[in-house]
């Protein structure tokens, strides 16, 4: 396995077997390019013999599936080290190889950008493929025909494809660790996310926003206990706290 044009050899291998079926008139979303001298667009599999994955026949929808689920459950049920990243993005760089559906190939470019927003030399390409996702998703840019949208939803269970809110949350917590908080915060107000909108007005100084924000919140819910809380940590009044302590109690009394 190789991540930059300077190995010479691969290791951590990675072995699948493959069946080919794909549909090349298939509209699917841009795969931004990574634009750097050193790394590799995607990471370079060869066998034991040396041929390199990439040149063997494609795999078909189902299999294609299968690797983004065994993908998606070893991220979720080991640790998210190095190895484990090389191992994911392998297995995702597979899938977009095929190019044979837009669900499967969405969600294999979305799981690519949970991974690269922890590598600085990636993660501006995360960001900027979270954004044209997410652009798609709410059809901004969008030229294709009505039959090719309504294609799109072929197997968008099986990919395991994140709903729109939550591609906007990927795209904006990448905003935010890129330095982004007030393009990140515009896009928590749209989705009411209020914890996070909190967070960006803290980040930006203005607390005398957040403060207000808060207080409009109790005012709608006063038996919520985590605004008592936010308005603790924005004021630094302790009786906040107690507040949201006594909130929790009633609630567990309720």
């Amino acid at each position: 396995m190789k991540f930059t044009h300077l190995q010479a050899s691969s290791s951590n291998e990675v072995k699948i077997s493959e069946e080919n079926k794909k549909d090349e008139s298939l509209e699917l979303p841009k795969n931004i390019r990574l634009d750097d001298e050193t790394l590799l667009e995607s990471v370079s599999i060869v066998d034991e013999d040396g041929v390199d994955s990439h040149n063997e026949k494609a795999l078909d929808f189902v299999q294609l599936a299968c690797i983004l689920a065994r993908c998606a459950f070893e991220m979720s049920t080991q640790h998210n080290d190095a190895i484990a990243f090389e191992k994911a993005s392998a297995y995702i760089d597979k899938v977009l190889s095929n190019k044979c559906n837009w669900a499967i190939q969405t969600s294999a470019l979305l799981r690519r950008c949970a991974i690269e927003k922890r590598n600085k030399r990636r993660v501006e390409r995360a960001c900027s493929q979270a954004e044209l996702i997410a652009k798609l998703m709410d059809a901004i840019d969008d030229s294709s025909s009505t039959d090719a949208k309504q294609s799109r939803n072929a197997l968008v269970l099986a990919s395991g494809l994140s709903p729109s809110w939550r591609v906007h949350q990927l795209h904006a917590e990448i905003l935010r660790s890129l330095g982004c908080t007030a393009e990140a915060l515009r896009i928590y107000e749209k989705q009411e996310s209020w914890d996070n909108v909190i967070q960006c007005y803290k980040s930006l100084g203005q607390i005398e926003k957040a403060e207000h924000l808060i207080r409009e919140l109790i005012g709608k819910n006063p038996n919520e206990p985590l605004y008592y809380c936010m308005l603790g940590d924005i004021t630094l009044e302790p009786n906040y706290y107690q507040q949201a302590i006594q909130q929790s109690l009633f609630c567990e009394e309720r």
